[in-house]
């Protein structure tokens, strides 16, 4: 059966919806892991920072590989490769006794990565060239779509299965997604197919370097990855200080925001083809630091999910406008080496920060906030400069 280019968005949305939510499971409900694996306060806080410092540094040496390996061989197959990992990841977090066996599962994850700029070229080469900006922003509401379900599912299956059931449960479902991608995405026919793995990568690098659009845009997705991964990361910790049932408390503040960042993600989409995206990016990152400050400081549970729920705006704006942005400057022989590197990218600033953010927590909690703040204001200034290149 083969798909039209709109039932293939809607099979990529889906099955990354899945992706998402199960990932969003071990980072949400990582510190009471700790808290059940015997760990202080203290030491909660520090780890949440280095786990996610250990799913990034193992996504980073693959990361800039997989947009060339989808070129060389099949698209189809590295996104497949990903939900298998993650399926085993989760079912490795599942069982895991201590830390040491914690740290394996969250190593899986970054092994997992990659998916982001395959499925953004995949649907770059299959949707008309008019519907590419609507068509990006659509899938990339999968990420709030996650956000939305995800944690309040995870909150009310935890009493009746406990955590390990959770992370089971999950493990099944990525694999039935990864079976949907398998049986019905089509692999996109034309676009180049490299001969040497290594020299495309360096042909790929070469181009992002040499063109100062793509240059920038991936700066930028360096620097909102280090701002929204460091913040995402403590949010948790920073609402289990405040709350007297923190595994209800997170789940339905975690999901009122993903499901405004649906919605505003939506909206964005309705954009995404309008030329003025980048100016809308950089204000919106201005909006976000000044979030990720009161989030620091704000001392009672109502104020922290107010201002939690409000960083949906500037959430929707990130990836679906600079994914659109990329897609109009990148030729088409090279948006999936390109888009490639655009998760990488990210995943540098996003074990960058964290691992800054871990080593200031045991000044308080705010510490780390400020660290994702910094993040952001670097985002807003670079997006400002992205705004002026041509």
């Amino acid at each position: 059966m083969q798909l039209s280019w709109r039932a293939v968005n809607l099979l990529l949305l889906a099955s990354s919806t899945v992706m998402f939510a199960a990932e969003g499971h071990l980072i949400a409900f990582t510190p009471l892991q700790l808290r059940e694996l015997g760990l202080s306060d203290v030491a909660i806080g520090i780890w949440t920072g280095v786990l996610v410092a250990v799913t990034m540094s193992m996504a980073l040496p693959l990361g800039p590989f997989w947009g060339v390996l989808a070129e060389r061989f099949s698209r189809r197959a590295i996104l497949l490769r990903s939900y298998v990992v993650l399926a085993g990841a989760l079912l490795v977090a599942a069982w895991a006794p201590d830390l040491p066996w914690l740290v394996v599962a969250r190593a899986l994850v970054g092994l997992s990565f990659g998916v982001g700029g395959v499925i953004t070229a995949t649907q770059a080469m299959l949707t008309p060239r008019r519907h590419v900006g609507r068509a990006v922003a659509t899938v990339q509401a999968a990420l709030p779509i996650a956000s939305t379900i995800g944690p309040p599912l995870g909150a009310l299956a935890i009493p009746i299965t406990g955590l390990q059931g959770l992370f089971v449960v999950d493990a099944g479902l990525v694999l039935l997604a990864g079976l949907a991608l398998a049986l019905l995405l089509p692999e996109p026919t034309g676009g180049h197919k490299p001969t040497s793995v290594l020299g495309r990568m360096g042909e790929v690098l070469h181009l992002a370097w040499a063109l100062p659009p793509v240059r920038w845009n991936l700066a930028n997705q360096f620097l909102v990855r280090a701002g929204s991964g460091t913040v995402d990361s403590y949010l948790a910790v920073r609402i289990t200080q405040v709350a007297t049932d923190p595994a209800a408390a997170i789940g339905w503040i975690l999901g009122g925001y993903g499901a405004l960042t649906t919605v505003a993600t939506w909206l964005v989409g309705r954009l995404a083809d309008r030329e003025d995206i980048v100016r809308l990016y950089a204000w919106g990152m201005l909006f976000a630091a000044v979030l990720a400050l009161g989030l620091a400081v704000a001392p009672w549970l109502w104020l922290i999910a107010v201002l939690a729920l409000l960083r949906a705006i500037p959430t929707a704006l990130a990836r679906p406008l600079l994914s659109a942005h990329l897609a109009r400057v990148v030729p088409p022989s090279h948006q999936t080496g390109v888009f490639g590197l655009f998760p990488t990218a990210g995943n540098v600033g996003g074990l960058i920060f964290p691992l800054l953010a871990a080593a200031v927590v045991s000044h308080g909690i705010g510490a780390a906030f400020i660290i994702g703040a910094l993040g952001y204001g670097g985002s807003f200034a670079t997006g400002l400069k992205l705004g002026r290149t041509r």
